[in-house]
């Protein structure tokens, strides 16, 4: 997942339709459904602009959205480098075996696998990155 900069500010482009510099939140949804053919729910759209509108103004700037962008994917990118850290067999995922010598002098087994089993979206028994990710 290597987005750049220059992709980030053609995506923002993309969304700001009239060009004046400014993104409102019905050229977000617009963009939204448009780059990923998804109709999305009208709160998870301003959910997703007002994490993006820092300043509280009613519109995205690019700088605001390649600071909250860049910040997100360097973020994703960091979790990512330490789930692979965690995941010492390469096998993809993480069980309970990787992760309760990390977590076993604060919390007891029970908790160590409720802990888990919360985290395990599809009940595998297992703990894929996109899993950890949303944990992140």
């Amino acid at each position: 997942m290597s987005h750049s900069v220059e992709e980030m500010t053609a995506l923002y482009d993309e969304y700001d339709k009239n060009g004046d510099g400014k993104v409102s939140v019905h050229e977000l949804k617009a963009g939204i459904k448009a780059k990923f053919c998804a109709d999305v729910d009208d709160k998870k759209v301003v959910a997703i602009f007002q994490g993006l509108d820092m300043d509280g103004d009613n519109c995205i700037t690019k700088n605001e959205f390649l600071d909250q962008m860049c910040s997100k994917i360097s973020r994703r990118v960091g979790f990512s480098k330490q789930f692979q850290q965690l995941d010492t067999d390469n096998s993809g995922y993480l069980t309970v075996q990787e992760v309760k010598p990390l977590l076993q002098n604060d919390y007891d087994d029970g908790q160590i696998e409720q802990m888990f089993k919360d985290v395990d979206a599809d009940s595998n028994g297992k703990v894929s990155c996109e899993e950890f990710l949303k944990l992140m």
